[in-house]
């Protein structure tokens, strides 16, 4: 029957309830708490429908508490009291105009702090009109007031020299009001998924912003990144055409796919940033995580909130934040003017030094995030690889590389695009090493006059300037070799595999616990050519057991050629299978899989399951299912009982051996492989189901 209007369950508003006890007279009334409105809940399924139900006729409230707590309202007002405790914003709160300006009229005069007056955010919220002057404002200075009175005079180098501004001074630090949602107004097939935003001051703490993305950005789910690639070069000169674009695309997609990677820019709609978001956008796909969609590719844009164009509507009247506001980005970008945002990241973090109308101070906020990211998890990072990723680019991609690889953060030049990429790709060719890391550059005047001819406009004062940055360039690649990849865009290669080349190369020299690190890296990728050329050589022993976490995961992201490779390399699956890791594979299936939910409502709610557990679900879908390791045939534990007729007959049990005594789950299987083709049938993994046949 087809119901309208909100109110599903008319019942839900009454102080009172009633309880069934088996029939209409057996009956009696309780007390119950109204239920929540029904936007205060998430959209329920009709399992949660006939739960619900159930829960009210028991005298429950219709939905559980954590349920209630997990709503949208509830989630946006925990987002609200941790930005209010924690993020900040910069206002110039004093205005004084730099000296020899040249403008034409005085309303066009730019403070220190390089806005001009009626957009300073005290101006802004005040009213002025011909009888209250702009000039009234408290902000402008009493020896200026005269001179700011005349807005559309002409502007005169009459403006006093000692007025004093200072930024610790004269910026006001404040209680962020800018952060919610961005919704993009472009025209797009299927729709936009509106992006996570907030301003922070270049003050506060990146363990308190990466809190946020991971508790109520929720970044991190359905699933952690296993690399964090950070893209800088090219601003707004900078274009990618033809096969040079296909090149970086393909490549970047298919690396931040593989390896649910963040990608990182500043955010901008231009120059590589741009490049970047059409990349994204040609890959991005939506995936289900629970309760909400979300999406496959993440890029974040961490950006500098005063040279946002149109950034005053991203803005809130107060610190209730924006949910969503309605941002429009332009392909137009004007000279020395704030660029708009682009409409493919998924992510911005704004950084707010207190200065407007230029680019800067978000470098070291920026150097903070990734190092924090790359940090390792017992000194409180998240223990993600870095990597950056130079696309032409300036003096600032210069000392952005010169940063990263102080840190030990792997570099890859991409050759061929001008500028900052070509000079650290001229210079890494052509330093001649002596061994132990120490070289030096060939011919070092010769290089440093091809270096700049071809890549930055010849001039006296560039010149000049040029030598600082090619020194620079010199000793990073010098004292660097194993952390810089030189990749040639107009070459047949591949980005994605120049990434995880310089991975690899990063942890070649270092201690011999690295090679699982680089095992890892090659799984990720599911590169099981490059593990074996590279990892697998034949000067490196590996211990016992050392393997069996890399099989497992391999295993359980059914990747079937490192499968084989581990088995080749003498995984023996004997030995790898005991019970215990049979128990696991099955508890560390993905909660949205239906083999979970299943195993989940056959067990009452556990998510660890034991064989017991598997033995009575197969028994209640096979009908006849008879395995001791499995059923509870015998009255006690089967396990016992196995161990009893082992101990009886001193040798090997007909269903398994055992490597250590009284212990469960050290037990081996007689027949591993069957074992895992049951649960590869389970899980419905055909290729590997296939290959486990022929074992």
């Amino acid at each position: 029957m087809a119901m309208s209007g909100s109110r599903v369950h008319p019942a839900d508003e009454m102080s009172i309830s009633a309880i069934s006890y088996g029939g209409p007279g057996m009956s009696r009334m309780l007390y119950s708490e109204p239920e929540p409105e029904p936007s205060r809940l998430r959209s329920t399924t009709l399992e949660d429908a006939k739960w619900s139900e159930m829960r009210k006729k028991a005298g429950f409230r219709r939905y559980p508490k954590e349920k209630i707590e997990s709503s949208p309202k509830n989630k946006i007002e925990l987002l609200r009291s941790f930005v209010r405790e924690n993020f900040h914003q910069k206002e110039c709160m004093k205005f004084v105009p730099k000296l020899n300006q040249k403008v034409n009229k005085v309303r066009d005069l730019k403070c220190h702090c390089g806005e001009i007056l009626r957009f300073h955010a005290a101006i802004k919220t005040d009213k002025y009109d011909k009888q209250t002057p702009i000039s009234a404002s408290f902000v402008v200075p009493e020896e200026l007031k005269s001179i700011v009175n005349k807005e559309y005079s002409p502007a005169k180098n009459d403006i006093p020299q000692d007025i004093p501004w200072t930024p610790e001074e004269d910026l006001q630090i404040s209680t962020t009001a800018s952060y919610g949602k961005i919704s993009f107004e472009v025209e797009q097939i299927g729709g936009q998924k509106p992006a996570k935003y907030v301003r922070i001051s270049d003050d506060d703490s990146v363990i308190k912003v990466l809190d946020m993305m991971r508790d109520h950005w929720r970044i991190m789910d359905p699933k952690p990144p296993n690399l964090v690639i950070s893209v800088v070069g090219g601003a707004k000169n900078f274009r990618l055409d033809g096969r040079m674009r296909d090149t970086f695309s393909t490549g970047l997609i298919k690396a931040a796919k593989t390896t649910s990677a963040w990608l990182i820019t500043s955010g901008f709609n231009m120059g590589v940033m741009k490049a970047v978001g059409q990349a994204v956008h040609e890959g991005q796909t939506f995936l289900w995580d629970d309760d909400r969609m979300t999406h496959l590719i993440r890029c974040i844009g961490i950006a500098p909130w005063g040279y946002i164009r149109g950034r005053h509507v991203l803005e809130s009247e107060d610190t209730q934040g924006s949910f969503n506001a309605s941002y429009r980005p332009s392909n137009v970008i004007l000279h020395g003017r704030p660029v708009p945002l682009n409409p493919d990241h998924t992510h911005f973090i704004f950084v707010d030094d207190g200065y407007r109308n230029r680019y800067g101070g978000v470098a070291d906020f920026r150097a903070k995030f990734e190092m924090q990211v790359s940090k390792d998890k017992h000194s409180g990072g998240l223990g993600i690889p870095v990597v950056l990723v130079v696309v032409e680019g300036g003096t600032d991609a210069i000392l952005d590389a010169q940063r990263s690889l102080e840190e030990g953060t792997p570099v890859v030049v991409c050759a061929g695009t001008g500028r900052a990429a070509d000079i650290f790709a001229y210079a890494f060719k052509h330093v001649t090493w002596k061994g132990l890391g120490l070289g030096r550059l060939v011919n070092p005047r010769e290089r440093k006059h091809h270096i700049i001819t071809c890549s930055w406009k010849s001039s006296d004062k560039q010149e000049s300037e040029s030598q600082r940055y090619l020194d620079i360039v010199e000793k990073c690649c010098i004292h660097n070799e194993d952390l810089i990849y030189v990749f040639h865009m107009n070459k047949h290669e591949d980005l994605d595999l120049a990434i995880l080349s310089v991975l690899l190369k990063a942890k070649r020299n270092r201690n011999q616990g690295n090679r699982l690190e680089q095992l890892h890296l090659a799984l990720t990728w599911n590169r099981a050519d490059i593990a074996q050329s590279e990892i697998f050589r034949e000067d490196v022993n590996w211990e016992k057991g050392s393997l069996d976490e890399i099989m497992t995961k391999a295993i359980l992201e059914d990747k079937v050629d490192f499968i084989k490779l581990l088995l080749n390399q003498g995984v023996v699956m004997k030995e790898y299978l005991v019970v215990k890791r049979l128990e696991e594979l099955y508890s560390k299936i993905s909660k949205n899989t239906h083999l979970f939910k299943l195993l989940k409502r056959e067990t009452g709610g556990k998510e660890q399951f034991t064989l017991k557990d598997i033995g009575k679900y197969l028994k209640a879908l096979l009908d006849k299912f008879d395995d001791d390791k499995y059923t509870e045939k015998h009255p006690h534990d089967p396990f016992k009982q196995i161990q009893i007729f082992h101990r009886k007959k001193h040798q090997g049990s007909e269903l398994f051996t055992e490597d250590k005594p009284n212990s469960d789950s050290a037990a081996q299987f007689t027949c591993p492989y069957k074992h895992l083709l049951i649960w590869s049938v389970l899980m419905n993994r055909l290729a590997y189901s296939d290959k486990l046949c022929h074992f």
